[in-house]
C-alpha cells in the first residue's frame, strides 16, 4: 500500500486574552492509521443521488475497538431520506470484518421512517444502545422522533427490543417534535439520553426532555416520571449536552433564543432525573452572554467536564471569535478563568461563521477546542485551538489540509497522549471521515544504505526486518547489517500496535567479486543531457534497475566508451549493475 508521507508540521501560535505560553504543532495527520491517516467510510453501494452526511459519535468498546456513528443523506425520488451509519473499527484502522460488511451497516427504520444515531454505548452483554431521532413525513405533515435503537454484537438489530429493534418516544402532547442529541453513561449501569423537544424548526414553544434507559437498554420507567423529565422552555435552541459530575450530579447544557442569539441555560439533576435545587437558582443558571445561533444548524455550541466537575462550554460570538465560559460545580461562573470566566480564541479562517465542532479534556487537564471554519473560497477547514486548563492558549491554527472534506468534526477519542481518533462528516465522497491525528509528526520506515549497513528512518518505536519476505530472528533495530543479497523490507510498529511496512529495497553488492583495477569500469553522470557514461576495457552487459530492483533496461556496451540515456527515468534512485568478464559492480545514482 503506497503511502505519502506526512507534510511539515506548522507552527501554531497563541492569540486570546489570555497569555502566551509556547508555541505548539499543528496536528498532523499519522500515517500509520487507515490509508494516510484517514478511514474513509463511503454510502452503502447502491444508494443513488448521495448527498453530504453527518457525523456522530466515536464509541470506545471494551474489545479496544470503536464504533463511529453517523448518517447518510440520499434523494430516494421522493424527497430527502437518511439512513444510520455505523463503522466498527480498531485503533488501526481496521475495519471489523464481524460487523456488518467489512465494519459497516446501515440501518433503515422500517416503512418511510429515517434514520439518524447521533451517540451510542456499549451494554454489558456486548450490544449496543444507539439513540437519535427517527423521521417521517415531509415539512408540516412530518413526524421526528426520540429513538433508541439496539444493535447486536455483529451490528444486526435487535428485534426483541422494542419495534423490531426501535423505541420511539412521542412528546407528551402527542404532536411536538423530540429529537435525541446525547448520551452517558451512569454510574449504576444506567444510562441518561436528552432531547430537543420542538413544534416548529425554529426551536419555538419547546423544551428538553431527559430519558432513563436500564443497564440492557429497556426504558427505566423508575426515572423521573414514567421513564422521563419533561422541562419545558420557551425559544429552546437545537443542541443539548449532558455530563455526569463527581457520579452524583447530572448536568445539562441547552440553548435558549434570544431574537438572533443563544445564550446558554445550565439544569443539574440527580441521578433519579430530581432537580438539584442547590444548583443555581432553583436547579437552574441561566448565563448572559450571547452565542451567534443560525437556525440552520444544530451546532450552537459544545461542552466538556473536567477532573474538578467545571464545565466548559465553547461557542462562538457576533464577532467570529471563538469562546470559552467555565462555571464553577455549583452553577457560578469561574472568574478566576480568563476574562470574569471567559477566554476569547481568534478566528484564523474567513468567509464561513466559524461552529463548534467538539470540546474535549485531554489527560493532562488541557483542553483541546476544534471548530468549524473556512478560508478563502469557503473551502471546508478545521480550527483547532489547545488550550491549558486555566485558559491559556498553547495552540491555534487552522490548516485546510488536514480537514478537507470535513463537515463538522463531531467527536474526539484521545488514544494516548498527543494523539487523537477524529469523527467528520466527509462531502467528496459522500460518507464518514474517520482520521488519526498526531502532536508529533509520524515518520514511516523507509530504507537506506550507509556504508555497509542498512538504515531504516521511522519513528517507531519498534522495527523488524525481512529478507525476501521472510522474517529475520533478532533483527529489531532501526539498523541492520545484511550478509547476504535481496529484497529488504522493515516493518514499524508504533506504540499503539500498528504497523507498517516499507518500500523494498534491493541489495545487489553483498560478496559481490572485486574488479581487476586494471580493468577498472567508470561510470560518470546522469549529466546535463540525461546521459550516463561508461568506461571499460572488454564488452559490459548492464542492467538498469530501480530502488524496487525492478529490471527497467538491460543492453551490452563495446570496450572502451559507451552511454545510456535517462532522459525518460523519473526522478528517484536506481542501481546501474555492470557484469564484465572478470567481475560485476553496481553503481548507485540519482535520476532528478
Amino acid at each position: 500500500m503506497p503511502i505519502r508521507p506526512t507534510r511539515s508540521s506548522l507552527l501554531a501560535f497563541a492569540l486570546a486574552l489570555s497569555p502566551f505560553i509556547a508555541n505548539a504543532q499543528l496536528p498532523t495527520l499519522d500515517p500509520a492509521f487507515g490509508s494516510n491517516g484517514v478511514l474513509q467510510v463511503p454510502l452503502a453501494p447502491g444508494l443513488q443521488n448521495a448527498g453530504p452526511g453527518w457525523s456522530g459519535d466515536l464509541v470506545s468498546l471494551s474489545s479496544g475497538a470503536y464504533l463511529a456513528l453517523g448518517t447518510a443523506h440520499y434523494w430516494d425520488g421522493f424527497g430527502i431520506t437518511a439512513e444510520g451509519v455505523a463503522q466498527k473499527f480498531d485503533a488501526c484502522g481496521n475495519p471489523d470484518p464481524s460487523f456488518g460488511v467489512n465494519g459497516l451497516k446501515q440501518y433503515n427504520g422500517g416503512g418511510s421512517w429515517r434514520v439518524m444515531p447521533t451517540h451510542g454505548a456499549e451494554l454489558a452483554n456486548g450490544s449496543l444502545l444507539l439513540v437519535g431521532t427517527t423521521s417521517t413525513g415531509w415539512g408540516a405533515v412530518s413526524q421526528n422522533r426520540h429513538t433508541t435503537m439496539r444493535v447486536l454484537a455483529d451490528g444486526t438489530l435487535d428485534d426483541t427490543y422494542g419495534d423490531a429493534g426501535f423505541i420511539r418516544h412521542d412528546a407528551p402532547d402527542g404532536v411536538s417534535s423530540t429529537y435525541g442529541r446525547d448520551m452517558i453513561t451512569l454510574p449504576n449501569g444506567r444510562f441518561l439520553a436528552a432531547a430537543v423537544r420542538s413544534s416548529n424548526a425554529n426551536g419555538g414553544s419547546s423544551g428538553l426532555a431527559l430519558y432513563g434507559y436500564l443497564p440492557n437498554g429497556e426504558p427505566d420507567l423508575g426515572f423521573g416520571t414514567g421513564g422521563s423529565v419533561q422541562v419545558p422552555k420557551p425559544e429552546f435552541a437545537y443542541m443539548i449536552r449532558t455530563h455526569l459530575v463527581g457520579d452524583t450530579m447530572i448536568l445539562v447544557a441547552y440553548g435558549r433564543r434570544f431574537v438572533n442569539t443563544v445564550r446558554m441555560e445550565i439544569s443539574a439533576f440527580d441521578l433519579d432525573g430530581d432537580v438539584l435545587t442547590t444548583f443555581g437558582s432553583s436547579g437552574a443558571v441561566l448565563d448572559t452572554t450571547d452565542f451567534f445561533g443560525d437556525n440552520g444548524t444544530i451546532n450552537d455550541f459544545q461542552s466538556a467536564v473536567d477532573g474538578e466537575g467545571r464545565l466548559t462550554i465553547l461557542g462562538v460570538n457576533a464577532e467570529a471569535e471563538i469562546q470559552l465560559i467555565r462555571f464553577l460545580p455549583n452553577g457560578t461562573r469561574d472568574v478566576s478563568y480568563g476574562a470574569n470566566g471567559r477566554v476569547l480564541v481568534q478566528h484564523l479562517g474567513t468567509n464561513i461563521m466559524p461552529t463548534a465542532g467538539q470540546l474535549k479534556v485531554l489527560a493532562n487537564g488541557d483542553l483541546l477546542a476544534l471548530a468549524h471554519a473556512g478560508t478563502p473560497g469557503n473551502s471546508p477547514t478545521t480550527q483547532w485551538a489547545r488550550l491549558t486548563s486555566e485558559g491559556q492558549v498553547l495552540a491555534n491554527a487552522i490548516d485546510p489540509w488536514l480537514s478537507y472534506g470535513f463537515q463538522q468534526a463531531s467527536a474526539v477519542v484521545e488514544l494516548e497522549a498527543g494523539r487523537w481518533l477524529v469523527n467528520a462528516a466527509s462531502v467528496f465522497p459522500s460518507g464518514l471521515s474517520i482520521r488519526r491525528f498526531s502532536a508529533d509528526a509520524v515518520v514511516l520506515p523507509s530504507i537506506s544504505s550507509s556504508g555497509s549497513s542498512l538504515v531504516s528512518t521511522g519513528t517507531g518505536p519498534d522495527f523488524q526486518w525481512y529478507l525476501d519476505g521472510n522474517m529475520i530472528n533478532g533483527a529489531t533495530s532501526s539498523t541492520f547489517v545484511p550478509a547476504s543479497n535481496g529484497s529488504y523490507t522493515v516493518q514499524m510498529t508504533d506504540a499503539l500496535g500498528c504497523s507498517v511496512l516499507s518500500e523494498p529495497f534491493q541489495l545487489l553488492n553483498v560478496g559481490v567479486q572485486a574488479l581487476d583495477p586494471a580493468a577498472a569500469i567508470v561510470v560518470a553522470g546522469p549529466d546535463a543531457y540525461g546521459m550516463l557514461t561508461v568506461r571499460g576495457e572488454g564488452t559490459i552487459t548492464y542492467e538498469l534497475l530501480d530502488a524496487r530492483g525492478q529490471r527497467l533496461k538491460t543492453g551490452n556496451m563495446a570496450s572502451g566508451f559507451g552511454q545510456i540515456t535517462m532522459n525518460e527515468l523519473a526522478s528517484g534512485t536506481y542501481l546501474l549493475v555492470l557484469h564484465a568478464a572478470n567481475g560485476r559492480q553496481v553503481f548507485r545514482f540519482f535520476a532528478e
